[in-house]
């Protein structure tokens, strides 16, 4: 993390691609002293910074946002951006949209519809040959200078008037490899793709000779094609590896596609896919695997296994069966995957987890069992896994196969994956009293133990329940998708009413655009409204995405998503006003139906402007739960809104032996937490928010837990109120958990 210093950006603009770009590059800027570049291919992404105003206030966040235009080049690769544009499909013709809001900063013609796809040549630059010294002394070049002109690729004038070129006492270079990063979005993108010169010539500039503007080669455009201008000396084109990001739509094995990956197969071209049929949801961190799976074995109600799941379509049984092409040469990009490109390529894949991904033979199996279901179905011939267009005959020659989208609806394999061993459909469970689920339990930034912030608390209501969210850090939603599954995710988002925002750091709330576009989707067939209560300059963040994300949008037109400002519950006087109202532009009546069977109070948090403690009654059950958000010990909080809770949600981000730093930082310990909730009177407490120093089990030192009903969150953690109270009486065996973690752990770095 501390060297890299260019981030290029795939594909189009959208929140989906660039909405996890501030949370990094906060993370990354702690560690990282140099300025970091972003750029894409295609669009000025100047506005996506710009969006950022609202809530990075980091003065050394040091950011160069590089114009669409710019190449990157330095002593070792050249990189050159290519803007795929789509075909105009009467479809895409008429993708506006609903009339979207007018900002400062991202507008509607901001990212104009439909976008160019940026993809990227990663050009390997040519080494020099070995130097000849017998042959320069043969031609009557001096020892020195002319040695070093020779070597960086001038021509010299020898004592005797002898003019000697570089190529005549060097060797060859050889060609060095080059690297296509693809990202085809959908079909309408596979034109331009399949029809760029992937091949075309890119001239270096040597570091000696001069740009236009005299100005640092890496700030410039460095790299051109042969009929450029610039000069530099041109070198053979060897395409090696080819990474292919492909939309859903996207059918790489069919028709011009499928023509444009066999001719680079023929060339003995790498191809990496990565393609959401094709590729598996599997589990990437090891360590994380190993922590749940004793979770689960110590607290088996409160901890389930984390979902995943196989591809739904095998690579190479689907792809190859009736094909000439090498299965070798085609595999698919899964993470942390290392190929290494000189002095040979070489792909060095890191191991699936075998406790949660789809083993070979299951893979298989599944492929076996969806064949045969195409077959009954009168749908394949035995050999492909995907529905042929009528009359359409698939073979070996790509160009003679009609493209089309991939469909696989009529293959009926989600229900056999779901039962594949090693996969798991996770689910959300009935409750019959109030449940607290803690998605993101760390501080600052992720990490492999602990996300950012986000705990749930669902509470019984009628035959089903209703859920309000507490904070939504980057990543909430895949959170919540590898705790619960498809089917799970979608009940949590139909119970949740109420999406509460504590404060403007960027740990509390960067995943909440996705959670609320997410919402909007599962919610489509009905008529309800999600509240989103949050610190009033965030509107403002949420509308100016909103002219870019059509669902989003709508859901603010058409008043499903209601903005109320924190400000507006404040308990006692003299924070209310008209200018709140004006802000959040909710009036009462919106409120009222939004929040029907839901009391908020909030009160200033001792943390940063316009951070808020809130306690939130859900009057239907009498139910009362109250969350500190980030904030020094506040008895305010304790003795008003929060007096008697049912339950205390509480940061604790450091040790006690860390209070001077709490205090600095404006947070709390542990024990400064726990004095809270006596001092409130809570039922049950649960801790979290922890320092990433300590990511695993944070140290509680001389406090005094048996006599409290408290319990410490973990990433995943579901728990009854009633269970609280009884987690800490095997504090001993939770010890000896992350112990064993921990040995495990250095076993599998052996």
């Amino acid at each position: 993390m501390a060297k890299l210093q260019h981030i290029f950006l795939t594909g189009t603009v959208s929140w989906d691609t660039v909405g996890g770009l501030p949370g990094f590059l906060l993370t990354f800027g702690g560690e990282n002293q140099g300025r970091t570049s972003v750029q894409s291919a295609s669009v000025n992404i100047e506005p996506v910074k710009q969006s950022w105003r609202h809530f990075i206030f980091h003065e050394g966040l040091d950011v160069d946002l590089r114009s669409p235009g710019s190449t990157f080049q330095d002593e070792l690769i050249a990189v050159e951006g290519v803007g795929i544009k789509p075909s105009l499909t009467s479809d895409s013709k008429s993708q506006s949209g609903p009339k979207r809001r007018e900002t400062s900063a991202i507008t509607s013609s901001s990212f104009a519809s439909p976008q160019p796809a940026s993809s990227y040549i990663v050009q390997i630059l040519p080494s020099r040959g070995k130097f000849l010294v017998e042959k320069a002394r043969e031609l009557g070049v001096p020892k020195g200078v002319m040695y070093r002109e020779l070597t960086e690729g001038r021509s010299v004038i020898t004592p005797d008037g002898r003019t000697v070129h570089p190529h005549e006492v060097m060797e060859p270079a050889k060609t060095p490899p080059r690297v296509l990063v693809i990202d085809c979005p959908s079909n309408e993108y596979v034109d331009g793709v399949v029809t760029f010169p992937w091949d075309k010539h890119l001239t270096r500039k040597r570091k000696y000779e001069e740009t236009d503007d005299n100005s640092d080669i890496s700030s410039v455009s460095s790299i051109s094609s042969s009929t450029s201008s610039v000069s530099g000396e041109p070198y053979d084109i060897d395409i090696k590896v080819v990474y292919h990001f492909l939309g859903e739509s996207v059918n790489p094995f069919e028709g011009k596609y499928y023509e444009f990956i066999t001719k680079l197969a023929h060339n003995n071209v790498l191809q990496y896919f990565c393609h959401p049929h094709y590729s598996p949801n599997t589990i990437t961190l090891e360590s994380l695997a190993l922590l749940n799976d004793k979770l689960r074995n110590l607290f088996p109600s409160n901890f389930k296994k984390l979902y995943s799941i196989g591809s739904k379509l095998d690579l190479s049984d689907s792809v190859f069966s009736s094909s000439i092409l090498d299965p070798a040469s085609f595999k698919l990009l899964k993470s942390l995957d290392i190929t290494t490109l000189e002095p040979q390529i070489k792909h060095e894949a890191v191991q699936d987890l075998k406790s949660t991904s789809t083993s070979a033979t299951a893979s298989e199996n599944v492929n076996k069992k969806a064949k045969s279901s195409a077959r009954s179905n009168g749908n394949g011939n035995g050999n492909d896994t995907v529905d042929m267009e009528p009359g359409a005959e698939k073979s070996a020659d790509a160009g003679s196969t009609p493209s089309k989208d991939l469909d696989v609806s009529s293959l009926n394999v989600e229900p056999i994956i779901g039962k594949v061993e090693g996969t798991v459909e996770s689910d959300l469970a009935v409750i019959d009293e109030p449940q607290v689920i803690t998605l993101g339990t760390g501080s600052s930034q992720p990490s492999k133990y602990r996300n950012v912030s986000c705990t749930v608390v669902r509470v019984p209501f009628g035959n089903s329940s209703k859920a309000i969210m507490f904070d939504c850090g980057e990543g909430t939603l895949g959170s919540i998708k590898r705790n619960f599954g498809p089917v799970g995710t979608e009940k949590l988002l139909r119970e949740l009413d109420v999406l509460y925002i504590s404060h403007l750091h960027a740990d509390h709330h960067l995943g909440s655009l996705s959670v609320i576009d997410e919402w909007l989707r599962v919610n489509e067939g009905n008529n309800r409204q999600l509240a989103l209560v949050a610190p009033g300059p965030f509107k403002s963040f949420v509308a100016e995405w909103a002219a870019i994300m059509p669902t989003l949008n709508m859901g603010l037109e058409t008043k499903r998503i209601i903005f109320i400002d924190c400000a507006r519950f404040i308990y006692g006087k003299g924070y209310y006003n008209a200018v709140i109202e004006e802000r959040d532009h909710s009036t009462e009546d919106d409120i009222s139906a939004v929040l029907s069977g839901t009391k908020i109070e909030t009160c200033r948090a001792i943390h940063c402007d316009l951070a808020y403690c809130v306690s939130v009654t859900f009057t239907d059950t009498t139910f009362k739960v109250s969350y500190s958000g980030d904030s020094r010990p506040n008895m305010f909080f304790a003795r008003t809104i929060g007096a008697d809770s049912d339950m205390l949600i509480h940061e604790a981000t450091h040790e006690n032996e860390l209070a001077e730093e709490a205090k600095a930082k404006r947070h709390s310990t542990i024990g400064e937490a726990i004095s809270v909730s006596r001092a409130m009177r809570a039922k049950a407490t649960i801790l979290t928010h922890f320092s990433q120093r300590y990511p695993k089990l944070p140290e509680l030192g001389d406090v005094d837990i048996l006599g409290s009903p408290l319990a410490l969150a973990f990433d995943g953690m579901q728990m009854l109120v009633s269970e609280v109270p009884n987690q800490l009486k095997q504090v001993n065996d939770l010890r000896q958990v992350f112990a064993e973690t921990e040995a495990q752990e250095e076993q599998l770095l052996d």
